[in-house]
């Protein structure tokens, strides 16, 4: 039977953060959000950073984080102004000529934003701000292509997680955070305070300002075995060998008391069971003394275990599809990359690449609403109006085949669940990749009489005629020009 307490509601001590705890793993101001793992390479962030770069540079994750962000990028997005006032316009349109008017194209930095969340989990973006005082300064403070002395943007610094040295968070963890300590190339380190820059999580977290486990962290398993059997198989394709390399020497050579010609040549003998290659120098020298027997005094061969050796490719192969499937729910059978076996079934693939999109699209929500607490903060500092404040919206992104679009369009359409409108025929454009109407009349002309029409069909006749007796070579343009 559970025992209800009962407390003082007039007790100041309900309210002691003390007693709260984050759950979070943090000394000095140092976090660790993966404290149940045995794999010291993932204890910080600046040994995950550390580790997750080395992870990128294996063919097969380079290839899906660029599938993912190009997923990503795919998503269309747009200002939407807070009401339909003039004034919301404005504002709106402010924002528009700062996304336009920094350093760096917009997109460029979404891409890098993008890409930084789904290796180390997380992007803390630093934006840094200019005076508007138009295009005839040279100073990048200043500089813009408008001149109203407002604040804009001037560019987004993002933070190499590597150089991230500490989070301040007082109360042992338990507080809000409120800075960052950052360590510079010269080894000095400066603090950058909470409201000078925003985090983009890749899965949010209330407590943690690096964000949920990063989506990396589930393929280090695989990527190291595979990367080990990868070296051992690359050092035996080298060596060539099918078993351990093996030396014989007189047991007096391997005496202590051996003589200094005895222990080189038991030195030579090391050397060559080591450094044994298949290359331009393979080749060995040895004394062709034998014994009574008849057997080389000195001897390499190699020795071979019984049965056939480990199947490294399917191994291999093995790695490298668990690293495929953590790195990512679904891509397999989204992309169809890593299809190493025939076994599955297209409904299955098509469960787990809609699964896949709803990945995507969470990324797409966290990105979004931290894009918004930015340009919340540039119309705060400008003094705007709050309730002008405009949204920046992402579409939600779609996997569904044009086939499938104009089957359940007709069907909508049929029964009466939607409506034709110019917005509706805007959005089936887009979904078909088919340009807007640039405006011209499309009406039809008026004819005439049947004289009027008859004499059209002449003239079209005679068009015809020429365009098929027109020069179609060289040659023929000359003979009639007589060049």
């Amino acid at each position: 039977m559970a025992i209800v307490q009962d407390f003082d509601t007039s007790d100041d001590s309900i309210i002691d953060t003390a007693a709260i705890g984050s759950g979070l793993s943090v000394w000095s101001g140092f976090v660790s959000n993966l404290k149940d793992t045995d794999v010291p390479e993932l204890i910080n962030l600046r040994q995950r950073s550390r580790t997750f770069n080395k992870m990128v540079n294996s063919p097969y994750i380079a290839s899906m984080i660029q599938a993912q962000v190009g997923v990503l990028r795919t998503a269309e997005y747009q200002l939407l102004p807070a009401n339909d006032s003039e004034e919301a316009r404005k504002v709106m349109e402010f924002v528009k000529q700062n996304l336009d008017d920094m350093s760096v194209a917009f997109d460029d930095y979404l891409t890098e934003i993008i890409r930084n969340f789904l290796v180390y989990g997380f992007a803390l973006v630093v934006p840094e701000y200019k005076l508007r005082r138009g295009p005839e300064h040279d100073d990048s403070m200043f500089y813009s292509e408008y001149a109203d002395k407002k604040i804009g943007w001037r560019h987004w610094t993002i933070i190499d997680p590597q150089s991230i040295y500490k989070w301040l968070i007082p109360d042992c963890g338990t507080g809000p955070l409120e800075g960052a300590v950052i360590q510079l190339f010269n080894g000095d380190t400066s603090v950058i305070d909470k409201k000078r820059f925003e985090i983009v999580q890749a899965i949010p977290s209330a407590t943690n300002p690096e964000g949920g486990p990063p989506p990396l962290a589930a393929c280090y398993e695989p990527w190291f075995t595979e990367r080990r059997l990868a070296q051992i198989s690359a050092v035996g394709y080298e060596r060539d060998l099918s078993g351990i390399p093996v030396a014989r020497a007189p047991q007096d050579f391997l005496k202590e008391n051996a003589s200094p010609d005895q222990k080189a040549a038991v030195l030579y003998l090391k050397n060559i069971i080591t450094q044994l290659k298949r290359n331009h120098q393979t080749g060995l020298l040895l004394p062709s003394d034998t014994n009574e027997q008849g057997k080389h005094i000195m001897d390499v061969e190699l020795m071979s275990s019984s049965g056939s050796g480990p199947a490294f490719e399917s191994i291999l192969n093995e790695r490298r599809e668990k690293k495929l499937e953590c790195l990512s729910t679904g891509m397999l059978a989204f992309t169809g990359l890593g299809t190493m076996t025939n076994s599955g079934s297209y409904a299955l693939g098509d469960v787990h690449s809609q699964l896949y999109i709803k990945t995507m699209g969470m990324y797409v929500r966290t990105l979004e609403t931290s894009l918004n607490r930015m340009i919340k903060t540039l119309i705060k500092i400008n003094k705007f109006d709050m309730s002008l404040l405009p949204q920046l919206k992402f579409e939600q992104l779609e996997m569904s085949s044009l086939t499938e679009f104009a089957n359940g369009l007709k069907a909508m359409i049929d029964s009466g669940a939607v409506e034709l409108s110019e917005q509706l025929s805007d959005r089936v454009r887009q979904r078909f990749n088919i340009p807007k109407s640039d405006g011209v009349d499309m009406t039809p002309v008026d004819l005439g009489d049947v004289d009027d029409l008859n004499e059209l069909e002449r003239i079209q006749d005679e068009l015809i005629d020429e365009e098929l007796n027109a020069p179609k070579t060289l040659a023929e343009v000359a003979g009639l020009y007589n060049i």
